[in-house]
């Protein structure tokens, strides 16, 4: 099923699995993001595939195509499944998303 939601296009499946779409997403440092305003963005956890032991998580990140450098204050999911080792988070992030680190198995976390 295909569902537009707040302007951004969601697929759903069968497992409650979806993708979100979204015009303010970008990759960088390893990490994707979304811009929520201006000047802050959220981490939405490591590029598809590219989960490292140790996610150290900026503070700032800069989108390489509008050269446009926004804070981290939200932490939406780093899912590294049993590769993440250590999660470094810096001081700027003031929240996370439910389950932000769920599956990471060495840490002790499966929730």
């Amino acid at each position: 099923m295909i569902r537009n939601l707040s302007g951004k296009c969601v697929l759903s499946f069968g497992l409650m699995l979806s993708a979100h779409v979204s015009a303010s997403a970008f990759q960088a440092e390893g990490y994707e993001w979304e811009i929520f305003n201006e000047s802050e963005v959220r981490c939405d956890g490591f590029i598809w595939g590219k989960a490292q032991k140790i996610a150290n998580i900026p503070a700032s990140v800069t989108n390489t195509y509008t050269q446009k450098t926004y804070t981290n204050t939200y932490v939406y999911g780093i899912h590294g499944g049993a590769t993440v080792e250590e999660i470094i988070v810096p001081e700027t992030v003031r929240q996370f998303g439910d389950g932000a680190f769920r599956r990471n198995s060495n840490l002790g976390i499966f929730s």
